[in-house]
């Protein structure tokens, strides 16, 4: 099912190409994959970090830097158990700067469209440009059941110009 939205996983941004016609060069990005609460990614990460380290432990600190903490031990760990798919983990959600994350996704995929567009336009990726679940998705859910991780269905998230 196909989510829209604003969130860590979705960029957005507009540089301005000519200050006489006020255009800009417009991204939009849309990605896939699976969401993981982030109580479980903490664990996750600090079980991670563990193995190589028994003493150490991940503080949690609402802060940007914990929520990096934990997407570099588990990105860590998606590199070790895929070598051929190239997975990334990121935060995912929160109320606002202040807060810590509330999930982390795990992203098999990222689209991203560019476009020189006019000031008030708008640049949209469209329904057929969003990412679909394949093989690459089968095997991250293997990757996530042998760790032992919660998952949701597939999603993708970003910008698009359709209902």
């Amino acid at each position: 099912m196909a989510s829209t939205g604003t969130s860590a996983s979705h960029r957005k941004s507009a540089i301005l190409v000519s200050p006489s016609t006020l255009e800009f060069i417009m991204t939009c990005e849309a990605q896939g994959g699976f969401v993981i609460e982030a109580a479980q990614a903490e664990e996750w990460a600090n079980r991670i970090l563990r193995a190589s380290r028994p003493d150490a432990t991940i503080v949690r600190e609402h802060s940007a830097r914990y929520g990096a903490a934990v997407v570099q031990m588990i990105q860590e760990r998606l590199e070790q158990l895929s070598e051929t798919d190239d997975l990334m983990c990121r935060a995912y959600e929160r109320k606002s700067h202040k807060d810590p994350y509330s999930k982390y996704i795990i992203v098999t995929q990222s689209v991203t469209k560019h476009g020189i567009i006019r000031k008030g336009s708008q640049l949209f990726l469209d329904k057929e440009d969003f990412p679909v679940s394949g093989p690459i998705e089968e095997r991250t859910k293997q990757i996530l059941k042998d760790e032992g991780i919660e998952h949701s269905e597939y999603i993708t998230t970003g910008s698009g110009g359709y209902d």
